[in-house]
C-alpha cells in the first residue's frame, strides 16, 4: 500500500472482458495504511505524513496474514490526500474501471494524532472525520470529471461519509442482527454484501437465512464465498441468488430510493427454522428466523412494498394484517400487485383500508407486493404530507 502500479499484466484485459459481459469493476485499495517496506517511502518522506502517539511515536499496524508494517496515514496532511486522489484518477481513467472500493475508510475508528506540524490541533478527536472528507471530496471531484457515473464504495457504515460514499459493505454478521441502519439511512445510501461464509453454503440452509435476511433488509445481495457457491453442487443456491437479486432490481424505488417502515403483523403461524450461523470460519452460533421473512417499505410515489421471502423447503401460507392509515397512505380504494419479472399483476382490490392480505409462497421464493392507494377516480393517489411515525 499505495504503490498499486503497475497491475497485474491481466488487469487491464479483465475490466474489458468484465464490461463486454455487461458488468461493472470496482477495484480495492486501502485508504488509510502505507507499507513502511515501500519503495516510496524514504522517496517522498512519507513518515511526516503518519500519525503520530502521544509519545510522537509512529502509530503502525500489523496483520496476522503478512508479515508487512503498516503506518497509519494522518488524513490531514496534503501528501496523503494528494497520493489518495491521483491514484483514484489513475484508476478511473487509465484503466476505465467503474469506481474504487476504499477498504477500512468507512469500519476503522479515528487515531488521535500528536504531530504539531499536521494541520490540525495535536490530539484533536474531530481532524479525523474533518481531513477524510476533505480527502474523499477532492477525491470524488477528480474522479468525477473523468466519469460522473463513477462511484465510491467502503467497509463499513459511517454515518459522517453518506454524502460522499455510495455504498458500504455491511454485511448481517451476527445472529441477533437488526437493520436499524437501513432503518434510518434507507433512500440515502446502499448497504451491500451478506457475509456468507463456505461453511454457510455446505450447511445450506444458513445460506438462504441471510441472502433472504439481507434481501428483506434492503441490501444490494453479494460479497461472500461465491467463487464457492459457483463451484458448488447445487444450482437451486445460484439460482434463489440470482433470483432475489433481480427482484431487488425491480424494487428500487424502495430499497434505493424509499424509506424502510413498520412491517406489518404476520396474524397465521409460521414454522421456525433454526440452523448454524458462521459468524466466521472459526466461530459457530445459532439462529431462530421465521420461515418467511418481510419488510415494508414506501416509495417517494406513496406506494407500499412489502418485502418477503420464503427461506424453508416447503410452501408457506401467510396472512397479513394491513392497516394503510399507519403508513399515511389514505384513499378510497386500495389495490394490491405482485412485482415480478418487469410486470405488475393485480391480485386484489380493498376498499377498507384494514384488510388481511392472504398469499402462498413457493419454497425458497421471494416476492413483493404493491399496495397502492386511489382515489374516487380510480387514479392513484401521488402525494400525500407523510408525518413521522412516533
Amino acid at each position: 500500500y499505495p504503490n498499486y502500479f503497475p497491475p497485474q499484466p491481466s488487469f487491464g484485459e479483465a475490466v474489458k472482458r468484465i464490461h463486454e459481459a455487461n458488468s461493472f469493476v470496482v477495484p480495492y485499495i486501502n485508504g488509510r495504511l502505507w507499507d513502511t517496506g515501500d519503495k516510496n517511502w524514504k522517496k517522498l518522506g512519507v513518515e511526516h505524513a503518519v500519525v503520530r502517539d502521544k509519545n510522537l511515536h509512529s502509530v503502525v499496524e500489523t496483520y496476522s496474514n503478512s508479515d508487512a508494517i503498516l503506518a497509519v496515514m494522518c488524513p490531514s496532511t496534503h501528501l496523503w490526500k494528494n497520493i489518495f486522489s491521483n491514484l483514484v484518477k489513475k484508476l478511473i481513467q487509465e484503466y476505465q474501471v467503474d469506481g474504487v472500493y476504499i477498504d477500512q475508510l468507512a469500519a476503522a475508528p479515528p487515531v488521535l494524532c500528536f504531530d504539531s506540524s499536521h494541520k490540525h490541533t495535536p490530539g484533536d478527536g474531530e481532524f479525523w472525520v474533518r481531513g477524510y472528507r476533505e480527502l474523499l471530496h477532492k477525491a470524488r471531484l477528480e474522479m468525477k470529471k473523468v466519469n460522473p457515473e463513477t462511484i465510491f464504495l467502503s467497509e463499513g457504515n459511517a454515518e459522517p461519509y453518506i454524502d460522499l460514499i455510495d455504498g458500504f459493505l455491511m454485511g448481517i454478521q451476527y445472529p441477533n442482527d437488526i437493520p436499524l441502519y437501513t432503518a434510518v439511512y434507507g433512500g440515502w445510501t446502499i448497504p451491500f454484501g451478506s457475509r456468507v461464509w463456505k461453511e454457510d453454503i455446505e450447511e445450506e440452509v444458513p445460506f438462504y437465512v441471510k441472502v433472504g435476511e439481507s434481501f428483506v433488509n434492503g441490501a444490494q445481495l453479494g460479497w461472500g464465498y461465491l467463487s464457492f457457491l459457483a463451484s458448488y453442487a447445487r444450482p437451486e443456491m445460484s439460482n434463489f441468488l440470482v433470483s432475489l437479486s433481480r427482484l431487488r432490481y425491480l424494487g428500487r424505488k424502495y430499497f434505493v430510493f424509499g424509506e424502510m417502515v413498520r412491517p406489518p403483523r404476520i396474524v397465521n403461524s409460521i414454522p421456525i427454522i433454526k440452523c448454524k450461523w458462521s459468524i466466521r470460519p472459526t466461530k459457530i452460533g445459532e439462529a431462530e428466523r421465521p420461515a418467511v421473512l418481510h419488510s415494508a417499505w414506501r416509495s417517494p410515489e406513496n406506494k407500499l412494498g412489502l418485502i418477503m421471502v420464503n427461506i424453508s423447503n416447503n410452501k408457506q401460507k401467510v396472512k397479513f394484517q394491513i392497516n394503510m392509515h399507519r403508513y399515511r397512505l389514505i384513499g378510497k380504494n386500495y389495490k394490491v400487485f405482485r412485482v415480478d419479472k418487469n410486470n405488475s399483476t393485480l391480485i386484489g382490490s380493498y376498499s377498507s383500508p384494514e384488510f388481511v392480505l392472504r398469499l402462498m409462497l413457493a419454497p425458497r421464493q421471494g416476492s413483493i407486493i404493491e399496495i397502492i392507494p386511489i382515489d374516487e377516480k380510480d387514479n392513484h393517489i401521488i402525494y400525500q404530507e407523510v408525518r413521522n411515525e412516533n
